[in-house]
């Protein structure tokens, strides 16, 4: 993820999907940094991303909380 990237989603950063979430996907992680899934799965793979957790069907989940931790150190505005 580039600071050109965070730039472009710092508007994105209130949106209803960090908001309303405690847990997301990564089909809502690609929604939300408008992306593709495999820029996803690149980026976790990559360590830009943390290492997903398991839910309960063994789908891949992330904590809002962490993606709004690197969305800060990135330097988009809170």
């Amino acid at each position: 993820m580039t600071p050109a990237q965070v730039e472009k989603n710092k508007n994105r950063y209130n949106n209803e999907i960090l908001k309303n979430h405690l847990l997301l996907d990564k089909h809502q992680l690609a929604e939300f940094f408008g992306v593709s899934l495999k820029t996803i799965s690149r980026w976790t793979k990559d360590g830009i991303l943390p290492a997903p957790g398991r839910g309960f069907r063994q789908e891949k989940l992330w904590r809002s909380r962490d993606i709004k931790a690197i969305i800060d150190r990135m330097g988009a505005p809170v």
